[in-house]
């Protein structure tokens, strides 16, 4: 298939005996595995890769909990300095190996401090994950954005016509006279009115 879609996470990194990466080994790692990975894609692919969702601080709903009426101690940063970091990697290593990069950060973090509720919509179920009702509000922007790398949709289905057909015409071969023809007498039961001579006795 022509069309590839990657998606990447922030998930933490660790090395072969299971220790945490610190952040300058968790770019060069990130960089190292995007850029064999794209590499790797067959010929003609065309690759998107989704960044991240921005992440919380806190887990949102547990601070709504202890602060129901102070919402201002549950917010956080836009772009913390480490994540920007990150984040400016990945894109460099995606734009070299020939790939596209896409985000929805700014429909989820419209500005600074990140806001817990969009509307009525929470948005936060805990530290990294949004909740599903808002991520489903997230779909026309999705769709936005990945729809220059997408197959065009095919044309709809023709409808049917509903006029009606013609009406039949009808065979002439069962076309009925309805004047019946006359009826006459078989010769065998014809009768002879002029009486026949009398022979003599003898």
């Amino acid at each position: 298939k022509r069309q590839v879609l990657v998606f990447s996470d922030d998930y933490v990194l660790v090395d072969g005996r299971n220790r945490k990466l610190n952040e300058e080994q968790k770019r060069r790692a990130l960089r190292n595995g995007l850029t064999t990975t794209l590499a790797a894609m067959p010929p003609g692919s065309q690759v998107v890769l989704l960044a991240d969702a921005p992440r919380s601080t806190v887990n949102a709903p547990k601070c709504l909990e202890r602060e129901p009426r102070d919402m201002s101690a549950c917010l956080t940063l836009r772009v913390p300095a480490s994540a920007a970091r990150i984040d400016a990697t990945i894109r460099r290593a995606v734009r070299e190996g020939g790939g596209a990069y896409r985000t929805l950060h700014d429909r989820i973090c419209p500005y600074e401090p990140c806001p817990l509720v969009q509307g009525d919509l929470l948005i936060y179920k805990d530290k990294g994950h949004l909740t599903v009702t808002f991520t489903q509000q997230l779909a026309p922007s999705l769709r936005a954005e990945l729809a220059p790398f997408l197959p065009a949709p095919l044309p709809p289905e023709p409808e049917l016509s509903a006029t009606p057909l013609p009406a039949a015409e009808p065979d002439d071969a069962f076309v009925l006279d309805p004047t019946p023809p006359p009826s006459e007498p078989p010769d065998a039961f014809v009768l002879d009115p002029t009486p026949q001579p009398s022979e003599p006795p003898a």
